[in-house]
């Protein structure tokens, strides 16, 4: 049993280090010859630095290692709250085409909107 067991969580840890880490990072070795390429690649280098820099933030962390854990922090803070931008605004175009369905076709008003 142990060896059935094993052999599935090799197997599965091989096919998740393959599709959740080495794709990933394979996908940000871009050439850099547009802006949006540059930036793929930094904030892949800082957000990257931000985990792997673990050590407190004091003054002997300052200079160059001290500096990518903070703008990769930054970098990662744009990029959660665009993420969450895009999802509300989701959701609001959704909540906007369900009041005008119930505000036009179920109420029969039309004037309004």
């Amino acid at each position: 049993m142990s060896t059935v067991v094993a052999t599935g969580a090799g197997l599965g840890l091989r096919g998740a280090v393959q599709a959740q880490l080495l794709n990933q990072v394979s996908a940000t070795f871009l050439p850099l010859n547009s802006f949006n390429n540059l930036v793929v690649v930094l904030g892949f280098i800082v957000g990257t630095s931000y985990f792997l820099f673990t050590k407190r933030y004091t003054r002997a962390l300052e200079g160059p290692l001290g500096i990518l854990p903070k703008l990769g922090r930054w970098f990662l803070m744009i990029a959660f709250g665009a993420s969450f931008g895009n999802a509300s605004m989701g959701f609001l175009s959704m909540l906007i085409g369900r009041a005008l369905f119930l505000v036009r076709d179920w109420l029969g008003i039309s004037n309004l909107f």
